[in-house]
């Protein structure tokens, strides 16, 4: 599935999905939350798909949802965008095979969850993190919260939401929101990926599972 602002190819047993609005620092769209579900929906079906890689081109992971289509007519929050927004989370978070978010420059808000909602998260140095909810009068959705507090703890959670701080790609690895921090990342994904791919599906599906029953994260929903 290729639009204009997201690619979601699968070559080689490894499914891709890139963020292709670098003009907008790939702030996601209602359209593009849509895509991401009825995208991933199709390629999960697929018995040969080993793992999905998602990223973002132009050097930005996502800045976020598209502001413009956050906040309805009366400036509240729109429910509809809301809802496209969690079923797109979703659809990454619920991928029935191994997951890896690779991270360039921003990574905000809604990229933030999506990033959350892979099993594993590399990012370059270049990378930044912040999720500015409460500026704009948001909450964080609960699901995305969760993930969040599992990997970070309740304290470094509640400084990175209460106060929106933004955070470098070392201070997100120094408190556990990525799992690699490097200059060539690229490099750490191919090989991660290759790894997976080489594995035994069962076994890696099986040991994945059990992952997230210990993590809490089967319970998790949005």
């Amino acid at each position: 599935m290729t639009t204009t602002d997201l690619d979601l190819t699968v070559e080689d047993e490894v499914a891709r999905l890139t963020f292709q609005r670098p003009a907008k620092r790939n702030a996601i769209t209602a359209e593009m939350w849509e895509g991401i579900a009825s995208g991933l929906a199709e390629v999960a079906r697929s018995g040969t798909v080993r793992a999905l890689v998602v990223t973002g081109a132009g050097g930005s992971f996502s800045a976020g949802a598209d502001l413009g289509a956050v906040r309805g007519a009366d400036g509240a929050r729109s429910d509809d965008f809301h809802a496209l927004a969690l079923r797109g989370i979703a659809a990454i978070r619920d991928f029935p095979r191994p997951t890896l978010a690779v991270i360039d420059g921003p990574c905000i808000g809604g990229g933030c969850s999506i990033a959350l909602a892979c099993d594993v998260r590399f990012a370059t140095t270049a990378s930044v993190f912040a999720v500015p909810a409460v500026r704009y009068g948001f909450s964080y959705d609960e699901g995305s919260l969760r993930r969040l507090v599992e990997l970070v703890g309740s304290g470094h959670a509640s400084r990175f939401l209460f106060s929106a701080v933004q955070l470098s790609a070392r201070e997100a690895a120094d408190i556990g929101l990525v799992e690699l921090c490097g200059g060539d990342v690229q490099a750490e994904a191919d090989s991660f990926i290759s790894a997976v791919a080489a594995g035994d599906a069962a076994v890696i599906s099986a040991t994945r599972e059990s992952i997230r029953r210990c993590a809490g994260l089967q319970d998790a929903r949005s």
